[in-house]
């Protein structure tokens, strides 16, 4: 058996549709391609003539490399 991290899946689908990803990153296929066009968010992959799908690898480092908020912690006086 291989190491290849390209071969070890975890159980994971390594191509996800746009809705499946719309959902992984909580925004719409608006916001998606508007992120795509702008070269600020994975390209998808032509899976059929009219499918494509993302690379869930890429979707995960995408979600990683988002800053974190930084969150007021105001107490109720």
């Amino acid at each position: 058996m291989s190491n290849n991290p390209d071969q070890q899946t975890n159980n994971k689908p390594q191509l996800v549709s746009l809705r499946t990803t719309m959902k992984l990153v909580s925004a719409s296929r608006s916001s998606i391609y508007r992120w795509i066009h702008a070269n600020s968010f994975p390209v998808p992959v032509r899976i059929g003539e009219r499918a494509i799908a993302f690379k869930l690898s890429e979707l995960e480092k995408w979600v990683e490399s988002r800053p974190r908020v930084q969150l007021n912690n105001k107490e109720d006086k």
